[in-house]
């Protein structure tokens, strides 16, 4: 597809640099969406002491299930990346970066408090009527 469409899957999944959609492939037959992950970094920041620039170790193959888009199974490969830390001396999986999840939750916290400024008041007028 174009690049226009995997930037669009890209933002949609959450993902953050360096981790971007590099292919997507959909399958209406099957009801299904593939999407292929990469990161493209080559050094980066071990996530067990926090030292900078460290060198990719190596990469280890995942697919996992994502949360369907639309009527559609959504299905993430990736080659995850595992760094070699000088300083510390292990070999740590760098988690993919996404910011779906807070944006989730702080969605949903001003949905909740709409909808209580909503029923609230109506409650009283609804009580007796028959639906």
């Amino acid at each position: 597809m174009s690049l226009q469409v995997e930037s669009l899957f890209t933002a949609a999944l959450g993902l953050q640099a360096p981790w971007k959609v590099a292919k997507d492939d959909l399958d209406t037959a099957k009801r299904r969406i593939d999407f292929e992950v990469i990161s493209t970094a080559r050094r980066l920041g071990c996530p067990s002491c926090g030292a900078a620039d460290q060198g990719v170790h190596d990469r280890v193959r995942r697919d996992w299930r994502h949360l369907d888009f639309f009527q559609f199974e959504a299905w993430l490969h990736a080659d995850i990346t595992r760094i070699g830390c000088m300083a510390c001396g292990k070999t740590t999986q760098v988690p993919v970066r996404h910011h779906y999840e807070p944006q989730v939750h702080r969605w949903h916290r001003r949905q909740r408090q709409a909808d209580l400024r909503m029923h609230t008041p109506a409650t009283p007028m609804f009580r007796d009527e028959p639906f």
